[in-house]
């Protein structure tokens, strides 16, 4: 606020004084430029020299921010603003300097434009956007990038009947989300129903992204994508089919978990056994959490493995060890019993309970969960109402054991109860009616009939010694490894075009089928090479690779056409005249995605604009291709105008945003310059990393000395130049000075 009150004070001073002010800030401002430029370059040797280990990286992560966080940091930078954009920017740059003024001092999401990144704080891997001059312009990029927040390689949407927080935030698509965000993942969440409970129980939401399905639309989704996506279906519902084609749209991988026999009365308000069919058939992977519901999706779908993957317990959160105090709300008997779930279920016996109840009287039957009825009850079944799922342990551990009075049938046959995990988890026994899914659980005693049931409450239960070795294997965690390990790898498609350049083509793929330790798929297109090219790929490899026909001779359509064959979530586009050159060659470029969640394309190769025009030096032209000290970790700079595609990497996801290449470039020249900007124009930044494992041998295809060529690059140039001026000035403004 005190720098919004200084600009006023400027605003009011006559013309003579606010110049004269000016000069004296310019020579501030160059002094403290000098002492910034000195530390940046201090900073950047400490951090080259730091060793990698956990307190080297907590100090220099301080010393970054405290530089970052100074005032002589934020002075330079309004400043610096200032005097280009609102003094020498003319009437865009004071549009853009007051518009910046506003989102800086109101937290106004910056959003329909590229992020205003000149002047703000900068993440270590990023420098004001302009021309290296030298190797030296930038910082180094590695494992200590502290201003941007580590993204998952994975980003998983789960779509669920309820909210996260329903019934204390213990069901199963809570538990998956809460253990893969404390495992790293990004999750998004989200719900047809509202909570109907009578009850509004607090409970922690580790989420930002929690919605009701009316909150949200395709488009929506689309745009929070981070990561490799998976989408997770837990329940069969129509109003999810339109996600479910999206899901297949950009090549998500998709994950249907059978949770429960929704054929019974559970389904009533929304299934559909065509509506089912439809997710058994489009899902990439089925699990089911009970062995009855493997049997049941085998007989509907027989070309689909099932896994197996049943319900579990927090081990954070029950703890048998811990001493807890007994909750005030808690009252014991002679034997005290716990029941802990839904009570408005069909499949709850009452009966039985309140036989066990009758028969006991001096035993307390304790009830956590959403009571709403009005029932005849003995006066030693109490009711403690809702809890959420961490105010749970008090009471399992201050009971002699625990029910799950439910009635035998097609519902309960289905049925993984998380309950028993907890209850087992805390080292209580568990008094049960017969259930196939808990039928060789230890510490669980299975009552056939009323009589049975009623004599287990006589008896002294207790959990047997393999019970730890049993919990150890069922943890949520667990589970959430189960299902990472599932998804597997990405898959990969890698795009060549090729144009009259049957010799080089062949080390190309020769590199490829050799190196290919991430099994991706060879999608080789033909822009009208005459040649024959064609004929010689198709004797010489057969299967191993596909190739595809291109009716013109164009880059921007040939690699379009590529993509629409190529499969996975990762397109990787290679010219003809490059080759791999070892078996780890993608993984540099794959490691940059996994870093940054604001990168939207990795690029081998990249260039700048000059001053005032649309060319510039690209990395060849730079010592060392623009990354400085070699023999220290993975690097890359954002600070690039566009990165080029011969080298290109790019999660599916970006790519269906893009649109695509813009074939009007046809044949050749600044579609990839375009590509980079509609990256950057969606919000994502475009990252050069010279590591990607590659080798190229240039100007095998193009004619770059000719004529023609100069005539197609003026053309292509203007046609680029205005569509950006169009569309996004303050994007291109970023790097051209009229």
């Amino acid at each position: 606020m005190k720098d919004q009150v200084y600009i006023r004070e400027i605003k009011s001073e006559d013309k003579l004084e606010y110049l004269e002010k000016i000069a004296i800030l310019e020579k501030e401002k160059r002094f403290l430029q000098e002492k910034v430029d000195s530390l940046a370059l201090k900073l950047n040797s400490l951090k080259v020299k730091m060793d990698v280990s956990e307190r080297s990286n907590k100090q220099l992560r301080q010393r970054i921010m405290a530089l970052k966080n100074s005032k002589l940091w934020k002075i330079i930078s309004l400043f610096k603003r200032f005097q280009d954009e609102f003094l020498n920017g003319g009437l865009n740059g004071k549009k853009k300097f007051l518009r910046w003024v506003i989102f800086k001092f109101t937290g106004r999401p910056r959003t329909g434009h590229a992020p205003l990144i000149a002047f703000d704080a900068l993440p270590l891997h990023d420098l004001p956007q302009g021309i290296p001059q030298s190797t030296d312009d930038f910082f180094v990029a590695d494992n200590f990038s502290v201003s941007v927040r580590p993204r998952a390689k994975i980003h998983i949407f789960i779509f669920s009947l309820v909210p996260y927080d329903d019934i204390g935030g213990g069901q199963r698509p809570a538990q998956l989300t809460k253990t893969f965000i404390t495992q790293g993942y990004d999750v998004t969440y989200i719900h047809v129903f509202p909570k109907v409970e009578s009850k509004n129980v607090s409970v922690d939401m580790p989420l930002a992204e929690h919605f009701n399905l009316n909150e949200i639309d395709e488009k929506l989704i689309l745009s929070l994508v981070r990561g490799r996506p998976v989408f997770i279906f837990e329940v069969p519902h129509e109003v999810f089919i339109p996600y479910l084609k999206l899901a297949k749209k950009i090549r998500a991988k998709v994950i249907y978990d059978h949770i429960d026999n929704w054929e019974t009365s559970l389904g009533n308000a929304f299934f559909s056994q065509n509506i089912f069919n439809e997710f058994l058939r489009q899902a990439d992977f089925l699990i089911a959490s009970a062995k009855f519901l493997i049997k049941q999706i085998n007989e509907k779908i027989e070309d689909k493995q099932v896994e197996y993957i049943p319900n579990a317990y927090d081990a954070n959160i029950f703890e048998p060890g811990r001493l807890y105090e007994k909750p005030e709300d808690m009252e014991v008997g002679e034997k005290t019993f716990l029941y802990i779930g839904s009570l408005w279920g069909e499949w709850f016996s009452w009966e039985w309970l309140t036989k066990a109840a009758k028969k006991y009287p001096n035993y307390k039957f304790l009830i956590i969960g959403d009571y709403q009825e009005e029932k005849s009850l003995p006066q030693n079944i109490i009711f403690l109402g809702l809890k959420s799922q961490k105010e749970l342990p008090p009471y399992l551990a201050h009971c002699n054991g625990t029910l799950i009075p439910f009635k035998p049938g097609p519902i309960v046959d289905a049925v993984s109860p998380i309950k028993v995990f907890e209850y087992l988890g805390m080292h209580k026994p568990v008094i049960s009616t017969v259930m196939p899914e808990t039928k060789d659980y230890p510490g669980v005693y299975q009552a056939k009939n009323l009589e049975e049931w009623l004599s287990l409450f006589a008896k002294n239960l207790a959990v047997p010694d393999r019970i730890n070795t049993f919990n150890l294997e069922n943890t949520w965690s667990n589970r959430c490894e189960d299902l990472i390990n599932l998804i597997g790898k990405p898959k990969l498609s890698i795009i060549i075009i090729c144009h009259n350049n049957r010799d080089v083509i062949q080390r190309c793929i020769d590199s490829l089928l050799k190196f290919n330790a991430h099994n991706y798929k060879i999608i080789v297109v033909d822009n009208q090479s005459e040649d024959g090219t064609v004929k010689i790929l198709e004797e010489k490899y057969g299967d191993k690779i596909k190739i595809l026909l291109n009716h013109k001779n164009g880059c921007a359509s040939g690699r379009n056409l590529g993509v629409s064959v190529a499969e996975g979530e990762i397109l990787v586009f290679l010219d003809s005249d490059q080759w791999a050159t070892n078996t780890y060659w993608l993984n540099p470029a794959l490691k940059v995605l996994s870093l940054d969640r604001k990168i939207g394309a990795v690029g081998w190769s990249a260039g700048w604009f000059e001053t005032g025009r649309i060319v510039g030096p690209t990395a060849d032209s730079l010592p060392n291709r623009g990354i400085l000290n070699l023999d220290s970790s993975l690097k890359y700079r954002c600070d690039v105008a566009y990165i080029g595609t011969g080298g290109m990497i790019i999660p599916r996801y970006i790519w269906e945003q893009t649109g695509g290449f813009d074939e009007t470039y046809d044949p050749t020249c600044f579609e990839d310059t375009d590509l980079s900007f509609q990256i950057k124009f969606l919000g994502y930044k475009v990252a050069y990393c010279p590591f990607i494992g590659l080798g190229h041998l240039p100007n095998q295809t193009t004619k770059s000395g000719s004529s023609k060529y100069r005539e197609l690059f003026k053309r292509n140039g203007d046609y680029f130049y205005h569509k950006w001026r169009s569309k996004a000035p303050e994007l291109l403004e970023v790097y051209l000075t009229e």
